[in-house]
C-alpha cells in the first residue's frame, strides 16, 4: 500500500501553512493549533493535509516571516506505512521511506 506525506523543502522546515490552507482544513472539520503559521500536532500523512497541499499547491505554503523563509510544501509518496521527516540542519526536510531501508541484522559479522 502507498501513503502520501507532506514535507517542507524550505530552509525553515516545519509545517507552515498559509491562512488559506488553514481555512481550507478548518472548513473541512479540522481543528488546528497554529502558532506564527506553524501547525502543531498534525500528522504529515493526514489525508486532509495531503489533499490540501495537492489542491492548493503553492497557495498552501505559509508566508515569509522575519525569522523564517516561506514554506515550500510538497507531497511524497512512500511504499510502506513507516517514514520519518529528516530535517537537514536548516536546509529543508526530506521524507525517508523506511520500507526502502536495508536490514543489516541478517549478517552475522563481528
Amino acid at each position: 500500500m502507498k501513503y502520501k506525506v507532506v514535507y517542507n523543502t524550505a530552509i525553515s522546515g516545519g509545517l507552515h501553512l498559509s491562512e488559506e490552507a488553514a481555512k481550507w482544513l478548518e472548513d473541512r472539520g479540522m481543528k488546528l493549533k497554529i502558532e506564527s503559521g506553524y501547525v502543531e500536532g498534525l500528522a504529515r500523512h493526514h489525508p486532509l493535509l495531503v489533499q490540501c497541499v495537492e489542491v492548493l499547491g503553492e497557495r498552501a505554503n505559509g508566508l515569509e516571516k522575519e525569522w523564517t523563509s516561506q514554506a515550500e510544501l510538497h507531497v511524497a509518496t512512500i511504499k510502506g506505512n513507516l517514514y520519518y521527516i529528516d530535517d537537514h540542519d536548516g536546509a529543508g526536510e526530506e521524507v525517508i521511506d523506511i520500507s526502502k531501508m536495508t536490514d543489516a541484522s541478517d549478517l552475522n559479522i563481528v
